[in-house]
């Protein structure tokens, strides 16, 4: 069984830790870390992070990296494509431009997928996402016996992005705005955020109906000045294996029985 903790999400940071009930390796940690995004990470325990993964150079991703770091008495694997480990922001918060040597592992692509990596309990495999950054990466993450696909900020979901999803037990992807919503602002921040590339609930309900296999679908990144708890059940297809994941409500657990 794979616990799930949605430590927080949206524009304010992101950062999702997936944990293992069933080591097969009792001398390697069991959790696994995916983004390390905002100002400060909530109160918790990390002792236990053996790798963790970078979706994106972005701020609300990284920038709460060189603290993690800096507080573990240990050096985790980092797993990063090699464009967003070259950003500016990532050397910065990783520490290599104090001439740090961070335990980096880079994604080997085969056209969109890359390689498997096999990190402690871990098997991590990454797939191409459609953002405004060098190499953003999704992440399909499995023990052996579950599987969990983290999806990351992108314009759309390709039709390889969606077999990778339909093979996980449980999928994060995010839900950052009704299009309606945006349509009808005339706030700059949406010119922002169309240009970037974020997945828009119209498009998420186009692409629930070829998730068959995945038990529980967490929406997250929500936008909350262009998306609502109430937005998300209008317009996103009625599904019971749902949880809308609001910052405001982090840190969110849930488990893959």
């Amino acid at each position: 069984m794979l616990g799930i903790n949605i430590v927080r999400t949206g524009n304010d940071g992101n950062c999702y830790i997936i944990t293992t009930d069933k080591p097969h390796f009792e001398n390697h940690p069991n959790s696994i870390m995916v983004d390390c995004g905002g100002d400060k990470l909530p109160k918790n325990d990390y002792s236990d992070i053996g790798c963790i993964c970078i979706t994106h150079s972005h701020k609300d991703h990284v920038s709460a990296l060189g603290k993690l770091l800096y507080g573990l008495a240990y050096k985790p694997i980092v797993i990063v494509s090699e464009g967003e480990y070259n950003a500016p922001i990532t050397q910065r918060v990783l520490g290599i431009r104090s001439g740090k040597q961070p335990n980096v592992l880079f994604l080997e692509f085969e056209d969109d997928i890359s390689k498997p990596i096999l990190v402690g309990n871990f098997v991590v495999t990454a797939c191409k996402a459609h953002h405004d950054s060098e190499c953003p990466v999704h992440y399909f993450i499995t023990d052996g016996a579950n599987s969990v696909f983290v999806g990351c900020d992108t314009a759309y979901v390709d039709e390889s992005t969606i077999h990778i999803m339909n093979q996980a037990d449980a999928v994060l992807i995010e839900a950052n705005h009704s299009k309606i919503l945006v349509d009808e602002s005339s706030d700059l921040s949406k010119a922002h955020m169309n240009e970037y590339g974020h997945l828009s609930n119209q498009q998420l309900n186009d692409v629930l109906p070829h998730l068959t296999h995945p038990k529980i679908i967490c929406l997250t990144h929500i936008n909350e000045m262009f998306n609502s708890y109430q937005n998300i059940k209008q317009e996103v297809g009625d599904d019971r294996r749902i949880r809308i994941c609001l910052n405001e409500n982090c840190p969110i657990t849930t488990k893959i029985e």
